[in-house]
């Protein structure tokens, strides 16, 4: 023991020490997370008022009630946040869908004649390159639905 504590100290600490076995456990994030505590902290604890230690107790209850809220504002945060791109993504691929929809009606009203002008080739050529971007654009989106729903699987603990 240190040369310092009252052998009334060293007596409280030898008689309420526990067995090495028997040492509480902490956490330490950094190497191991149950690593039984120190004898300097054991007789720390044996030797400090009992009104400490359940001020300890109730400053321990506080930072988990504070990181709980912490966790929730962020759960919260990223639900608002999921929910917006999802909503997004869906307005995006309805209009992408309205938008191609509409160009094949164009199409089969434009060519409803017998006659089948070259020039009517040449101009869906022509229009066909701009909905193939369209298309693609429709296919990020479809590829944004399906990161999203992993996105919220992974939120919610399903992977």
């Amino acid at each position: 023991m240190a040369d310092f504590l009252t052998n009334e100290e060293v007596g409280k600490i030898r008689a309420t020490a526990k067995p090495t076995s028997n040492l509480p456990v902490v956490y330490e994030n950094n190497s191991n997370p149950n690593k039984p505590i120190s004898r300097t902290y054991e007789a720390h604890l044996i030797l400090i008022e009992s009104k400490a230690k359940r001020d300890a107790l109730k400053w321990i209850d506080k930072a988990i009630e504070v990181l709980r809220e912490v966790d929730q504002d962020r759960d919260d945060l990223f639900s608002e946040f999921h929910g917006n791109l999802q909503s997004d993504n869906d307005q995006q691929l309805s209009e992408l869908d309205a938008e191609l929809r509409g160009f094949e009606g164009f199409r089969t009203g434009f060519t409803n004649t017998k006659l089948n002008p070259v020039e009517v080739g040449w101009l869906f050529e022509d229009i066909a390159s701009a909905m193939r971007k369209l298309q693609e654009k429709r296919s990020v989106q479809d590829h944004k639905k399906a990161i999203l729903a992993v996105m919220q699987a992974k939120f919610e603990g399903n992977i």
